[in-house]
């Protein structure tokens, strides 16, 4: 009998053709996002990440058994990118910042703060129409290519074999082959080394710039879910005798008896405060006269910057410093991380034997930013934690804020005790301040809106008068006014809450050993109000008035008045340690005591990326921009030298933590 021919079997070239149409639409829309963001390159420098990526995920897509599986994976990994590059481009315009997977930890927090105003419709139009084209085209792809790919059965298998290994090899070794170069670095500086931008992501633009899409997420998924690091005992060793050699002695100090009082004040600015709508804030912060409503000054820091998220703020004047690469909650709920200085245990270090209180206030949710549990004893270790949710009257909604001058005259036993044998340190961070300020119609501060509104004419004109000195002036735009009202409503209910508190402190017999931090977190950016104010374009990043926010400190040892030098909010902490003659670590904070010679080397670094001195700015310490004339080249070495010590000391503290070494 002869035998019959072998069997041939027939199927779509759609099968092969739809992961290569993958490549060409996820390398384009990189590209789309390269020129949107303005980075004057259409491809990363290392493009043979997002080659090696693509050539992974559409091998991914070959191997799917059928149209319509193939097709979700396809639509699955074009969205997610289409989604990447809409959030980059929104994160950017407002921020500076990249998406990366530590702002899940934001969770509804991000979600509930997200205002029309931040959203970028230009990019959002762009994406979602790339988005329509390639979805045509593939439905196109689909009805009108009807030819087929005929091979004998036994080659079918061979013939998929073939193509997937080609795809998943090229991707993986081009991948690889990048990661293995990215990583391999001669180079003992942190400015310009390629190794150090791939190990940490410290400079999230830059990073991707250079790997690009494929590069910058696929690493970024890696480093978010390493919770452990293993390190060589020599590594250890080196990194436990660094804390060892930072722990400072007790002292005693004019401060050792005195109580302590931390405000964090929501994006507060300078232009929060004027004699006319907040007088004793005003009167605060100026010298005195005996005709003035207060008998008592501060010393104020006229040359404070600040430009973090408000946890990070909060978190770097508590404890000294704040990691970035781990992210701190899962750490600590993890049992990775034991907090071993930080203010509150420092203070009852200071105070043991004797009866001491440490209270945490927050007139917002208690879970906000992961505040509960991890400012109470298993971290931060306050004693005490007392937010909206003991008070009566509560937000409904975000924007829907309390009034801090009500929220505090609610638990004035907890923030100010009568006792006092009691030894207090009350931490508090208020939101009446916090935007969006386009909301006028909350009912709660109603007579601070009667109070402006009647005295607008007269704060006008005091803005005028002063204005080449304030160093801002009223908008002139209806809407901007608008929001400035609503914004000075806020700064009008913290001024009733100061006037309380000090008067608080006069009824206990606590003014008089009682100092009271205030410090602003970062600027009023929503609603653009602060940039409105100050005349500053959005995407000035380098100009760093925008991150020019108040600082105060009163305290009957302290000297009233201006204290000038360049500071900013690492400083404080060490600043507050060194008063009290705190027990604490020096080598385990970034910034320096702001009364002391020491300031002038102080350095600010932003979580959401810039570092700044008042000499030069810059994205990424090789690229420095000097911010006024005069300055030599030994300044610019200096600023570099501080960048280097910043970083390097801070991919310390990544390891400490991750390792629990304190």
């Amino acid at each position: 009998m002869k035998k019959s021919a072998t069997k041939s079997k027939e199927f779509s070239s759609n099968k092969l053709i739809l992961p290569l149409f993958f490549m060409l639409c996820t390398l384009l829309l990189d590209m789309v996002s390269f020129l949107y963001l303005g980075f004057y390159q259409t491809i990363p420098t290392r493009f043979l990440f997002n080659i090696g990526g693509a050539f992974i995920f559409a091998g991914i897509i070959y191997i799917m058994p059928g149209k319509k599986s193939a097709l979700t994976f396809f639509y699955i990994f074009i969205v997610l990118q289409v989604v990447i590059n809409i959030l980059n481009a929104n994160l950017y315009s407002v921020f500076g910042d990249l998406f990366s997977l530590d702002y899940f930890f934001l969770g509804a927090e991000g979600a509930a703060a997200i205002r029309w105003e931040f959203i970028d419709f230009v990019s959002i139009v762009i994406n979602i129409g790339i988005l329509g084209a390639i979805i045509f085209a593939t439905v196109a792809l689909f009805k009108w290519n009807k030819s087929t790919i005929s091979l004998a059965e036994i080659s079918t298998r061979v013939f998929a074999l073939i193509f997937v290994l080609l795809f998943e090899t090229c991707g993986v070794t081009i991948y690889v082959g990048e990661t293995i170069n990215s990583a391999t670095s001669q180079s003992e500086k942190i400015e310009g080394n390629t190794s150090y931008l791939w190990d940490s992501f410290r400079f999230k633009v830059d990073a991707y710039k250079e790997f690009g899409y494929y590069g910058f997420y696929l690493k970024n998924v890696f480093d978010f879910f390493k919770f452990s690091n293993s390190l060589k005992p020599e590594e250890k060793k080196q990194l436990q005798k660094f804390v060892e050699d930072g722990k400072v002695e007790a002292v005693e100090t004019e401060f050792s008896d005195d109580n302590l009082i931390v405000i964090l004040c929501e994006s507060h600015e300078w232009f929060a405060y004027d004699p006319i709508l907040t007088p004793h804030v005003y009167d605060l912060m100026t010298k005195s006269d005996p005709s003035t409503i207060n008998e008592y000054d501060a010393t104020v820091f006229t040359n404070f910057y600040g430009h973090n998220k408000t946890n990070v703020s909060e978190n770097i004047v508590l404890s000294g410093n704040m990691p970035k690469l781990n992210n701190l909650s899962s750490l600590v709920n993890a049992g990775n991380y034991s907090y071993a200085y930080t203010l509150p245990k420092l203070f009852e270090a200071a105070h043991e034997g004797e009866k001491v209180q440490t209270t945490y206030f927050h007139s917002f949710r208690r879970t906000f930013y992961h505040r509960d549990p991890n400012y109470l004893n298993g971290g931060l270790g306050f004693d005490k934690y007392i937010s909206m949710e003991n008070n009566s009257d509560k937000s409904k909604y975000f924007g829907d804020w309390i009034s801090d001058a009500d929220f505090i005259s609610s638990f004035w036993e907890d923030f100010v005790p009568s006792d006092k044998e009691t030894k207090f340190l009350t931490s508090f961070a208020t939101i009446s301040t916090h935007g969006p300020y386009t909301n006028s119609d909350n009912p709660r501060f109603k007579s601070y809106y009667e109070k402006y509104d009647a005295e607008f004419e007269n704060y006008s004109a005091w803005v005028t008068e002063h204005e080449e000195e304030l160093g801002y002036s009223l908008p002139k735009d209806q809407s901007f006014l608008s929001q400035l009202r609503r914004y000075k409503v806020g700064a009008m209910d913290f001024d009733n809450m100061i006037a309380k508190l000090f008067e608080r402190l006069k009824e206990t017999d606590h003014l008089n050993d009682t100092t009271v931090v205030m410090f602003a977190d970062h600027n009023c950016y929503y609603d653009n109000l602060c940039y409105a104010m100050k005349g500053i374009a959005k995407d000035d990043y380098a100009n760093i008035e925008a991150h020019h926010i108040p600082l105060m400190i009163y305290s009957h040892n302290c000297e009233p008045g201006e204290v000038n030098n360049f500071c900013n909010t690492y400083d404080i902490f060490p600043t507050l340690c060194q008063l009290y003659g705190f027990a604490y670590n020096k080598n385990l904070v970034q910034g320096f005591n702001m009364f002391e010679p020491e300031i002038e080397n102080s350095f600010f670094a932003s979580h959401m990326g810039g570092m700044f001195t008042e000499d030069f700015f810059s994205q990424n310490i090789s690229d420095a921009q000097p911010l006024h004339l005069g300055l030599s080249d030994e300044d610019l070495l200096h600023f570099k030298e501080q960048a280097e010590l910043y970083y390097s000391k801070q991919d310390k503290y990544e390891k400490i933590y991750l390792n629990n070494l304190t």
